[in-house]
């Protein structure tokens, strides 16, 4: 049996096609409700994205103001995240490009600004392990693993997202997480 997604409405609340139509209305009830369902995972595929910390709140607000303003072509039939999400990396990418700093961007990623400290508890050592073993991947097996497993995307969504088939992305994900349970075999990190 299928585990319910994150951003699902609550079986007796409105769908997100019920809230895009109440929006297109003009009902400011459509457009809280998808703010208030669809924020903290925007935010947080922003912030996996690696969008410095101060930029994320005007990201998020930028995506928002653009989902808005091109409501009408949203398809009721495809889930709103990937839409949203969709969006949101383009809006960010497009930040990267006229700011000229798109390669320090992708690359940064808080496991290489972090320095090690005597006595530090050992699940922060493997959280910080963890956090290099994915940095080691090329941003888009990084954000693939966001999608699939932070964000709980089922793989057709991902593709959508991401512009590839869905079995080469499911392919690509069981050979990155094959690569990471190597090199976390040898960073002495063992599933529990």
């Amino acid at each position: 049996m299928a585990t319910p997604h994150r951003n699902a409405p609550p079986p007796d609340g409105p769908t997100d096609a019920d809230l895009v139509h109440r929006a297109l209305e003009g009902a400011r009830d459509g457009y809280c409700g998808l703010v208030d369902r669809h924020l903290p995972s925007l935010v947080g595929f922003l912030r996996y994205l690696n969008a410095p910390p101060p930029l994320v709140d005007d990201l998020v607000q930028e995506t928002f103001t653009k989902a808005f303003g091109h409501l009408a072509d949203y398809d009721p039939e495809r889930p709103f995240t990937t839409w949203l999400f969709s969006i949101g990396k383009n809006t960010f990418y497009d930040h990267c490009r006229k700011h000229h700093r798109e390669q320090k961007m992708l690359d940064a990623h808080p496991a290489t600004r972090e320095s090690a400290t005597e006595g530090v508890e050992e699940g922060a050592v493997k959280r910080r392990t963890l956090e290099e073993l994915l940095a080691s991947l090329t941003e888009e097996e990084r954000m693939l693993v966001q999608l699939r497993i932070y964000q709980d995307l089922p793989f057709g969504e991902i593709a959508q997202v991401l512009g590839d088939s869905e079995g080469a992305l499911r392919v690509r994900f069981h050979r990155v997480l094959k690569t990471l349970r190597v090199a976390a075999g040898k960073e002495g990190i063992h599933e529990a």
